[in-house]
Parts: C-alpha cells; sequence; structure tokens
C-alpha cells in the first residue's frame, strides 16, 4: 500500500503568487505509492482556495492573487493507492506569515 505525509504548517512565500525559493514555501504532501491524486484547501467558511490533480503543484498561500491571512485552514485528499486502496483524508494546515 501507499503513504501520504502532510506537513501541518508551512510559511508562503510573501514576494507574490508562485514564487517559490525556500523548502516550506508551499503546502504539498509527500506521496509514495499513489495512483490517483486530488487535493483541495479551504479556508474556515468552506470556501475553495486551491485545487490540484498535480502531486508536484503545492498550495502557494495565495487566492485570487493575494496573500492569504495567516490563519488554519482545511486540506481534503482524495486518492488511490497503487494496490488500488482508496484514501481520504481531511485536517488541519497552520498557514504561518
Amino acid at each position: 500500500s501507499g503513504q501520504i505525509l502532510v506537513p501541518n504548517a508551512f510559511s508562503p512565500n510573501t514576494s507574490g503568487p508562485g514564487n517559490s525559493g525556500g523548502q516550506n514555501d508551499t503546502f504539498r504532501p509527500i506521496l509514495r505509492g499513489v495512483s490517483e491524486f486530488q487535493m483541495l484547501v479551504f479556508n474556515r467558511w468552506g470556501e475553495l482556495l486551491f485545487e490540484t490533480t498535480n502531486a508536484e503543484v503545492g498550495w502557494d498561500g495565495y487566492y485570487q492573487g493575494k496573500l492569504c491571512q495567516q490563519d488554519v485552514y482545511i486540506y481534503k485528499i482524495i486518492g488511490k493507492y497503487s494496490n488500488g486502496e482508496k484514501v481520504n483524508k481531511v485536517g488541519d494546515i497552520h498557514l504561518i506569515r
């Protein structure tokens, strides 16, 4: 079976969306043995801020071109391991700036 390791905090690059130079600039899980992947990030009111099906693309902490405030956000990961086992993970991510 596979593995999905999810960090609990990250600190976005403040020089604008898409700028990633540091190790902790984007929220991105580490995947092992995952064949299907979708990640969604929501604010505390349930508004969808970010969505990807590409495991190489993480959330940079921006929404509509603006840096989100320091807060706790919710992630949902829906996927499938290489052995066919489905995975559903929901948790908190702390945006620190």
